[in-house]
């Protein structure tokens, strides 16, 4: 005997179990009204129903694992779909975190008021590289978190995935905010130290918010390669 029965087997045993019930209710009620041959008949459902119970007792328990048909892979197909059809795939995110490095590094070597003049052009350079890599990806990200959007009733990974996109959509979204002041700043910073305090105080706001993104980044390439 297999070590499981399918929904169907266990469908049809439910349907017998509810019969030999019926049988059992019938004669009781036949009983308690006085109407011919309710002795047999509720003989008949009783023993049924001891017998069913006897051969349930041995059945293995049904199938629990077999996934519905058409929500778990429907929704996994569709994500994979979106991903392709936006052209979102790890070699874009890594573009945009090679971007971001990239800026990154020229940020903390901005934290040397001395070094701002001589990196004040490079940053500007990588701020400008940084915004067109973020660009592609935020709509890319979009595209794929309205796909998973209608699939409210997907598996919790599915779920949790579409969150990850919605929550980087956000964030990207908010970063954009701080590239033209960035770029100000960045242009600015050989005037004066006015100029230089404010070009500090972007330069950590956009920390905080790289820090944020390639968290999310992260969390993003681990869901992409467990898909795979």
């Amino acid at each position: 005997m297999a070590n499981t029965i399918s929904p169907k087997t266990n469908k049809i045993i439910n349907v017998v179990i509810s019969l030999g019930a019926a049988v059992v209710i019938l004669g009781a009620l036949t009983k308690l009204i006085n109407l011919p041959g309710a002795d047999w008949l509720l003989v008949a459902g009783l023993t049924t129903e001891a017998v069913i119970f006897v051969i349930y007792a041995f059945l293995p328990p049904p199938d629990m694992h077999t996934p519905s048909a058409g929500v778990g892979s429907g929704a996994t197909d569709a994500v994979v779909a979106g991903m392709e059809a936006a052209k979102l795939d790890e070699a874009a995110f890594k573009k945009l975190s090679t971007s971001f490095e990239k800026l990154n590094d020229t940020a903390m070597h901005l934290g040397d008021l001395a070094e701002m003049a001589k990196s004040s052009k490079e940053f500007t350079n990588n701020t400008k590289d940084a915004a067109i890599a973020l660009g592609t990806v935020k709509d890319s990200v979009a595209s794929v978190a309205n796909n998973l959007g209608s699939f409210a009733s997907a598996s919790d990974g599915v779920k949790n995935l579409n969150e990850q996109f919605v929550t980087m959509t956000k964030t990207m979204e908010a970063m954009n905010n701080y590239y033209g002041k960035l770029s100000e700043a960045s242009n600015a910073m050989s005037s004066s130290a006015a100029d230089a305090v404010r070009a500090k105080e972007q330069i950590a706001l956009l920390a905080d918010n790289l820090t944020k993104l390639n968290q999310i980044y992260s969390n993003m390439l681990n869901a992409m390669q467990g898909r795979q």
